[in-house]
């Protein structure tokens, strides 16, 4: 992207609709590898581009989303809302229902993230509202197997087991582990139902699958969602009477997640268990 830049802008003019969109997708890239600096700097500025371009309908939209997403990686969540907002009125004014989906599924993942920080249950209900219709969309458009169907109820089910409400996010995480197969979003799906098993006492359960989503997280992960793997493990080690490799599991982890607002009551957790006799 960085040597095809120049290149594109030449072609196509550094006013343009086309380099509009490429600086959007090359956002989103600088953003899945963690530069978030430079991703909002670049999504910013495509949307200004898209702008001077006269960019409209789908077009616009997609700056829009991209520049949303971007935001929202980065935590800047309430900066996010509006342009995923004026995302999904510009798909569905395009006649694009799955796409529209998409920013409705990104915003059920910012309200979700932002009732966790604010401790706001009316935010939350939203966000359930917000994922439960996003995946409805998605398998009306796309498919009850798509990738997109399966993010949101993964979302949504994190969303559940941290109230404890185990019985409805182990059937939404057992099914978007289904659409996921060997992707990252298992992973995540693993971890919602491994807790679920820890917190029924069932330990013994808990560690294969928590090893399993190690196992998929291995390359290319968050080092933050790993380390939340690696601290249910080391948890769940500990309460099958595996107290020294838990511990020791639970120390390499609690680095990436102190500081973190949403996992803060880990981090409690593994304290408690690291000084425990």
């Amino acid at each position: 992207y960085r040597e095809a830049m120049p290149a594109l802008a030449e072609a196509f003019g550094p006013r343009s609709i086309a380099h509009a969109h490429a600086l959007s997708h090359f956002a989103v890239v600088l953003s899945a590898t963690g530069d978030h600096p430079a991703a909002l700097t670049t999504a910013a500025n495509a949307v200004a581009v898209g702008a001077s371009a006269a960019a409209g309908g789908e077009d616009l939209a997609t700056l829009q989303l991209n520049h949303g997403a971007v935001l929202l990686e980065a935590g800047q969540l309430d900066a996010a809302i509006a342009p995923l907002l004026d995302a999904r009125a510009g798909f569905l004014a395009a006649g694009q229902p799955g796409v529209a989906a998409q920013a409705l599924s990104n915003l059920g993942q910012l309200r979700g993230d932002l009732a966790r920080r604010r401790a706001d249950l009316a935010l939350e209900r939203q966000a359930i509202a917000d994922l439960e219709r996003a995946a409805d969309e998605f398998t009306a458009a796309w498919g009850a197997d798509h990738a997109e169907v399966g993010l949101a109820l993964v979302n949504l089910a994190v969303l559940h087991v941290e109230r404890g409400r185990c019985a409805r996010a182990v059937p939404l995480a057992e099914r978007a582990a289904v659409i996921a197969g060997d992707g990252p979003d298992a992973a995540t799906a693993l971890v919602v139902i491994a807790r679920c098993r820890l917190a029924a006492g069932a330990a013994a359960a808990a560690a294969p699958l928590l090893e399993r989503a190690l196992a998929l997280q291995a390359t290319g992960h968050d080092p933050a969602l790993v380390a939340e793997a690696e601290a249910w493990l080391g948890l769940a080690l500990i309460a099958r009477g595996d107290a020294t490799l838990g511990a020791a599991r639970l120390r390499a982890a609690r680095p990436a997640l102190v500081g973190k607002d949403h996992q803060a009551d880990l981090v409690a957790r593994v304290d408690r268990a690291l000084a425990a006799p």
